[in-house]
């Protein structure tokens, strides 16, 4: 059985099985509010404004049940450059429990030198190792198919989702916490590659879910939306995550209404993307802060 039948039998399932939690999740969920205060957190370190930024993350890391592991990365690297050694270990503990595999990690550091191993905490429960090496085999294939020369990637983008639908069915999304954060980053790009579900039919309530536990980023959860709408059905993006060429002749009450979808998700507004044309023709996005 190809995969586009299974909107009966395994999502029919899945859907279920989160559309409730999704619901509540969007009710409760501060998320858009702790991204919009995020990135004013990295205009406070961008700066050095370090104590500014320090009260902030102490405010918005209450917010959430779950802060990214990139997140606890920078605020770790905040509390270095203000010198509090004591917050720089926290923040990189908290990244460890969160799913950051901190061996292969280069993390010396001249503000706060004594970062060693043997004051790091191993998380209490071990990652999924299997759940991780089958997230990390379906990106292998995404990225192989790709490479390959072929121009029809839908076969193996339809058995890749199939594999982690029916994972996801038992395990949850693969998130940072369950399987690390490099196999967590990586299935954006399986997700981001499902075109044949070309209105989210069936990955919307996954999407959605995600994003509201603190598993997807919105930078990452717009790319998607506005991938299926642009290339799957030839729709203008919803978030111009990934802008095109008539982003240069909106109107301004047009990027305000934009603007207003992106904050809605916890995006920066259009103008801190600073969007232009390069010589070629093509779109260049420098993303200031």
């Amino acid at each position: 059985m190809k995969y586009k039948t299974i909107k009966g039998a395994l999502f029919f399932v899945v859907l279920i099985s989160i559309l409730t939690a999704c619901s509540d999740k969007e009710q409760k969920s501060r998320y858009p509010e702790y991204y919009r205060e995020y990135n004013k957190l990295l205009t406070l370190e961008k700066n050095k404004e370090y104590l500014e930024a320090i009260k902030l993350i102490q405010t918005i890391e209450r917010w959430v049940p779950f802060v990214p592991v990139d997140h606890l990365l920078k605020f770790r690297s905040i509390s270095s450059k203000y010198g509090d050694c004591e917050l720089t270990q926290h923040y990189f503990q908290q990244a460890v429990y969160n799913g950051f595999e901190y061996q292969s990690y280069n993390y010396e550091d001249d503000n706060c030198p004594a970062l060693i191993n043997d004051k790091i905490k191993p998380r209490s429960l071990p990652l999924d190792e299997a759940y991780k090496s089958v997230v990390m085999d379906l990106y292998k294939k995404d990225q192989a198919i790709r490479n390959s020369g072929s121009s029809d990637f839908s076969d193996t983008d339809a058995s890749n989702m199939k594999v982690l639908l029916e994972w996801m069915e038992e395990k949850g999304y693969p998130s940072s916490d369950k399987v690390g954060r490099k196999a967590a980053s990586k299935i954006f790009l399986v997700l981001l590659h499902y075109d044949e579900d070309k209105d989210n039919e069936i990955l919307g309530p996954i999407l959605d879910d995600a994003y509201h536990n603190g598993y997807l980023s919105p930078e990452n959860y717009a790319w998607i939306i506005d991938r299926r709408r642009n290339w799957g059905n030839d729709l203008p993006p919803y978030y111009y995550q990934l802008p095109t060429p008539d982003v240069f002749m909106m109107s301004d009450e047009e990027k305000a209404e934009i603007n207003k979808r992106r904050d809605e998700i916890g995006l920066r507004p259009l103008e801190d993307m600073n969007i232009k044309k390069t010589e070629d023709g093509g779109i260049s996005i420098e993303i200031t802060h």
